[in-house]
């Protein structure tokens, strides 16, 4: 396994959810499906945290941490 890092310009239509969060409750079959869980488990967060991102930016010290799907190397699964 590659552990190598480092820091590039992804878009966001290349970054997928990581159905397989173990901060939701359950493994999710889809990509709707882990959204809709993440938005009814933590509504309230979401919507603050995309309300601050939208006034504010997002912060450059806290970077995503992503990895390339293994289908896809175009696409990314956002782990944090």
């Amino acid at each position: 396994m590659d552990t190598s890092s480092f820091q590039t310009k992804i878009p966001v239509s290349q970054l997928l959810v990581d159905t397989q969060n173990p901060r939701l409750p359950e493994m999710q079959s889809s990509q709707d499906d882990a959204i809709r869980l993440m938005i009814k488990a933590q509504g309230s967060k979401v919507f603050a945290l995309a309300q601050h991102l939208a006034n504010n930016g997002t912060n450059p010290a806290s970077l995503p941490i992503v990895i390339p799907t293994p289908e896809n190397k175009k696409l990314y699964y956002v782990l944090d």
